[in-house]
């Protein structure tokens, strides 16, 4: 029988720019076999192959730097781009990954791309890493998947198809949200919803500022 954990969390720790919370939340205990999938959209995340749930670190150079930028998991239909290493070194400004986006109609928001750059503790993959990769290791481990295979698909899928957008300008970001079903794929039942939360900027970069999973 499926049990919740006792020690639920659900308190909010602001990082330390105030662009978001640390996202604890409680989560389903499961047994060993992955009988889970996430969907979000109607679409199922299929990890990709070779993923090894809650690993993913590129193995780095000396320097800090990684034998490629991009790294590839191909599955029997697609291939699914990882996000590049960021090294010791490496510059806050480098592209780790770009995403797509649709057209917000009622936020006049364009459709574009939306780049993750390497950047720090406050923004960008170190912050991701930092802050927020233990969230997305704990919700695609149901599934699975390593912390960034899932965060990639989560943030994607985001930011094409969002359930709700809206005009932050106290941080001035524009905030993506999206509901993440986990279904049994043994009963097809919805056993739970997390939520996907995407911060772009709203500077014509519009980089990528934080995505993390939420309880809602």
């Amino acid at each position: 029988m499926l049990r919740r954990k006792s020690h639920l969390c659900q308190r909010r720790r602001c990082c330390p720019n105030g662009n978001d919370y640390l996202a604890e939340f409680d989560l389903l205990d499961v047994p060993s076999g992955f009988t889970y999938e996430a969907l979000i959209n109607g679409e199922v995340y299929t990890p990709p192959v070779g993923n090894i749930p809650g690993v993913y670190e590129p193995v780095p150079l000396r320097g800090g730097t990684t034998t490629s930028s991009t790294e590839t998991h191909s599955t029997m239909s697609t291939t699914t781009t990882i996000w590049a290493a960021c090294g010791t070194f490496d510059k806050e400004s480098k592209t780790v990954r770009t995403f797509s986006r649709n057209y917000v109609s009622y936020l006049n928001l364009a459709a574009g791309n939306s780049p993750l750059k390497c950047g720090n503790n406050n923004y960008g993959y170190r912050h991701i890493k930092l802050r927020h990769s233990n969230d997305w290791g704990s919700l695609g481990g149901l599934v699975g998947s390593n912390w960034r295979d899932f965060a990639d698909w989560s943030i994607n899928q985001c930011l094409k198809w969002p359930s709700s957008v809206a005009n932050n300008g106290t941080r001035n970001t524009y905030e993506f949200k999206a509901p993440i079903q986990i279904r049994d794929k043994r009963t097809w039942k919805i056993i739970s919803t997390k939520y996907c939360n995407v911060s772009i900027s709203r500077g014509s970069s519009r980089q990528l500022i934080t995505a993390f999973p939420s309880s809602k």
